[in-house]
């Protein structure tokens, strides 16, 4: 064994295509993103991340627009006809990660729910710092319940999710709402 297997972190319980992916980034040499910078670190992970799901698109043609002030992208996918909204929140740190490098896993998670999905990219650090995603996300949260029906959003059963950096978020959120009288319908998802 070398001295790169001392170092290795055990990777035996992460999702087989998260693992696959930072096995590549090794092999590769890739540099890690406190070593990038923030500017080099988003544009490496739009182009790494984005690529690492494989899904046959059975979904209708997802619908990408802005909301808010300052405004907030935001994509919508038509998962199926079960009843509830699911309000995704990607990962990456707080830092990078976008609509764009989370698309696959909103499909999926669309999918497999059967329900609506609003995804959200919420505003990132350094340039804006905490609690600003957070804001962002309560902002949609908001917005699906006031005006989401126009997309065919139920605002009776949201159900809050996120993958890393965006399950903290969902998690907040969920505190937040609850503070705040926002009726949510379901648990929290983090994947």
């Amino acid at each position: 064994m070398d001295d790169l297997d001392d170092r290795r972190p055990e990777r035996s319980r992460l999702r087989p295509e998260l693992r696959q992916m930072l096995e590549a980034a090794e092999r590769a040499g890739t540099l890690s993103n406190d070593q990038l910078g923030v500017t080099r670190a988003r544009a490496a992970s739009e182009l790494s991340l984005a690529g690492h799901w494989d899904l046959k698109d059975d979904l209708a043609p997802p619908l990408t627009f802005t909301l808010g002030d300052p405004a907030i992208r935001c994509r919508f996918y038509r998962g199926g006809c079960e009843p509830g909204t699911i309000l995704f929140l990607h990962g990456g740190g707080w830092v990078v990660g976008s609509l764009d490098t989370h698309d696959g896993a909103a499909r999926a998670l669309a999918r497999a729910a059967g329900c609506a999905l609003l995804s959200v990219e919420y505003r990132k650090a350094p340039e804006q710092p905490f609690p600003a995603g957070l804001d962002d996300a309560e902002t949609a949260l908001r917005w699906v319940i006031a005006e989401g029906a126009g997309l065919g959003l139920t605002s009776e059963r949201i159900i809050l999710a996120g993958d890393s950096a965006g399950a903290n978020i969902a998690a907040a959120l969920g505190l937040r709402a609850r503070d705040r009288d926002i009726t949510l319908g379901l648990a929290l998802i983090p994947i």
